[in-house]
């Protein structure tokens, strides 16, 4: 039996404290995908983006996600853009290779396990088919 394919993954070590959704911690460019877009227009959500060469960047409100509230991300799991499902992960496709940077402003980006890099480099790919040429250029440039 073939295992099931994940949609999210958990950071099993997060604290919760919110960092990767503020401005403050320099996470000001959370990428959204036309993918992303259309998924978030048709659950009715609000929000605004910003068009960032070939690119969009979900606009932040007061220095924060626009999704983020007192309990942390009103996003349902399958709603998230890719940065949020992998961080403290971020995968960079060049074409040839495919390379993984984690974030130093997550508190526990030294608690990062090879499997939890496996199945961010997973997920990542599996988003990738729903963005355009151009959008997975852009998104490692």
């Amino acid at each position: 039996m073939a295992a099931a394919k994940k949609n999210h993954i958990n950071f099993p070590y997060c604290k919760r404290c919110k960092k990767c959704c503020c401005l403050s911690s320099g996470t000001d460019k959370i990428t959204l995908s036309r993918h992303d877009i259309e998924r978030l227009r048709n659950a009715k959500l609000e929000f605004k983006v910003r068009k960032d060469g070939s690119l969009y960047r979900l606009v932040m409100k007061s220095g924060r996600c626009p999704f983020l509230k007192k309990d942390g991300c009103a996003l349902p799991e399958e709603l998230r853009p890719l940065d949020c499902k992998t961080y403290p992960v971020h995968f960079i496709p060049d074409g040839k290779e495919d390379y993984l940077t984690v974030s130093l402003k997550c508190p526990s980006w030294n608690k990062v396990s090879p499997a939890f890099l496996k199945d961010a480099k997973e997920l990542a790919k599996r988003e990738f088919k729903h963005w355009t040429k151009a959008e997975r250029i852009g998104y490692w440039v």
